[in-house]
């Protein structure tokens, strides 16, 4: 069984979406409506999307301002696909998103290996729940014995090298 999502920006601009949970999912102005689209051009009862077999269908209920799906108006009956868009009077546009059954109940990915610090910082962030909480990030590599003398000599050749230039081209 698929399921059918409705997205859309609301009259204050934010990000919504709508389950089509029923069998007949009316769209329109009307309080009553199963989707309230409070914007001028939109009818009482707009239109209405039906689950006919495994697909979903849309129809005009004889809105003033019509109903289009992907710029072309509706008459009579329409196929809904995924992605498709539908214009609702002239104000509103919805996305169709629709999922199967089988894209809900995929089977867990298996856990990632651990991987360096490096590849940590550059990867992507996936957050699993048995993961997150057995996970533990590696702590930076410490500095090898003797490995501070390695920074006194990076720092004291060059100023050898200097010191010794200028002492053989006369300048001291």
């Amino acid at each position: 069984m698929s399921e059918l999502r409705l997205k859309f920006v609301d009259q204050d601009g934010i990000d919504r979406s709508v389950a089509v949970e029923t069998d007949e999912f009316v769209l329109g102005r009307q309080p009553g409506s199963d989707l309230v689209l409070p914007f001028p051009g939109v009818s009482r009862e707009h239109a209405m999307i039906e689950r006919s077999g495994p697909d979903f269908i849309i129809r005009d209920l004889g809105s003033s301002f019509g109903t289009k799906v992907n710029g072309i108006p509706v008459e009579g009956i329409k196929t809904l696909h995924n992605g498709d868009a539908i214009d609702v009077g002239d104000s509103v546009m919805l996305e169709v998103d629709i999922a199967t059954a089988a894209a809900f109940t995929q089977e867990p990915k298996p856990a990632a290996p651990e991987a360096s610090a490096a590849a940590i910082s550059t990867a992507p962030i996936e957050s699993t729940p048995a993961a997150s909480s057995s996970a533990s990030v590696p702590a930076p590599a410490t500095a090898a014995a003797g490995g501070s003398n390695m920074i006194w000599l990076a720092v004291l050749a060059p100023l050898t090298a200097v010191f010794l230039l200028a002492f053989i081209g006369g300048g001291l």
